[in-house]
């Protein structure tokens, strides 16, 4: 049967789809398969970051896929741009505060002069000042209330700033104001402002780090930069049902309450868990749950629980035991991503 130029288009973006899942899908695979056997956690993030050829290949990669083989909703990012909306601007936020006051249970900020500087306090009257960690081409450039930092290991866009977030250190800001022409274009960033960005949006990365304390770098260094009553984002893909790994969600929250995040929002869509938790100070309590003893190890993912297995003993090719339903999972939080022209 004769195909049409239709026909071998869909064919060929299929083919191209599934190619570009494979290189991500595999670069984290390998990064847990070392991990698993006994490496260092850092000393093998340590040798990624060495593997110059590697992570461009994934940049691209990720690129490739976020902005040329699907054209289609922008889920995630339409998440993250609503809820930084109804908080800030839509009374989510006077809404916390006076929870607190009634409550009596959490402090919504200091009342000393130093830290109230550093505070979001109703109504914000500036714009949104975001941090995009792994940021693949810097998405949120297009909103007018917006002002994004987008950072990540191995930029694919000119208008992402180089940076190890696991290794960058967050110092005492010099004003009230922190402005963006402090970063170096040509630079790694090494350094970042604490108690300064209004949003932390951790989106689609924390499954790139192969061990649970590492995610817990992210989120602690996250909290140090946020502003008191700021928001972490955190995007995480599970194409599972919502109860099937709900204990996990549940350990995220436990894990991240010691820090002094609050939950306040979270959605299951079809392929993502979308989370957004509010900088508080002091641990937050509760109902029903003591704090964990080592809140780090609570950071897992599913795949961290699976047993890998060398299937091919060429580096590039490692691969691990997983369900058939995993691949599909990766290839349809990918769904999420938006389309540019």
């Amino acid at each position: 049967m004769a195909c049409n130029d239709n026909d071998i288009s869909i064919f060929d973006i299929k083919c191209e789809h599934q190619r570009l899942v494979k290189v991500i899908r595999n670069v984290h695979e390998r990064l847990r398969y070392v991990y698993k056997q006994g490496c260092d956690a850092d000393d093998v993030w340590k040798a990624h970051c060495n593997n110059l050829s590697e992570r461009q290949e994934y940049a691209q990669a990720m690129q490739k896929l976020a902005t040329t083989v699907w054209a289609t909703n922008n889920t995630r990012i339409e998440w993250c741009l609503e809820a930084c909306r109804s908080y800030f601007s839509g009374g989510g936020l006077e809404y916390w505060i006076k929870k607190d006051a009634k409550d009596k249970k959490i402090t919504s900020f200091s009342t000393s002069c130093d830290a109230l500087k550093f505070t979001v306090v109703p109504p914000l009257k500036e714009n949104i000042l975001l941090l995009d960690v792994g940021s693949c081409y810097n998405p949120f450039r297009c909103f007018k209330e917006i002002v994004p930092i987008a950072i990540d290991l191995t930029p694919a866009t000119p208008d992402v700033y180089t940076c190890d977030f696991l290794k960058v250190s967050v110092v005492t800001p010099e004003g009230p104001r922190w402005q963006q022409n402090q970063l170096s274009s040509t630079e790694e960033v090494k350094k970042l402002p604490g108690n300064t960005f209004h949003v932390v949006v951790l989106s689609l990365v924390l499954e790139y780090l192969p061990a649970p304390h590492q995610r817990w770098t992210f989120c602690t260094k996250a909290y140090q930069l946020l502003q008191y009553n700021g928001l972490l984002l955190i995007i995480t893909p599970d194409s599972k049902h919502q109860n099937k790994n709900a204990l996990i969600m549940k350990n995220w929250k436990r894990a991240l309450a010691t820090l002094g995040f609050q939950r306040i929002l979270y959605e299951k869509q079809t392929h993502l868990h979308c989370m957004g938790f509010r900088k508080v100070e002091g641990p937050v309590i509760l109902k029903g749950l003591p704090p964990p003893d080592n809140p780090s190890q609570l950071l897992y993912i599913p795949q961290d629980l699976h047993s890998y297995d060398i299937l091919n003993t060429s580096e590039k090719n490692i691969a691990v035991e997983r369900k058939g339903d995993e691949d599909n999972a990766i290839s349809a939080f990918f769904l999420e991503l938006p389309f540019e022209v």
